[in-house]
């Protein structure tokens, strides 16, 4: 494994848990936050979607894109 790669599952981890630390040391209640998240999460889902869509449109049967 490269050096570049061994670094990416304890940065996920750190974010992940920075954002749960966020979320229980915010001033606003709990169901604005959930509310808030539930929509950035369909955010996140639906751009994750598109990209993913646009990738398949541009890749040929050999695998490259173009």
């Amino acid at each position: 494994m490269s050096e570049r790669g061994a670094g990416f599952g304890p940065f996920l981890l750190g974010l992940g848990l920075g954002a749960v630390l966020g979320f229980l040391f915010a001033p606003e209640p709990g169901e604005a936050s959930r509310t808030k998240l539930s929509r950035k999460l369909r955010g996140l889902r639906d751009l994750a979607a598109e990209k993913a869509a646009s990738w398949a449109t541009c890749s040929t049967p050999g695998g490259r894109r173009g």
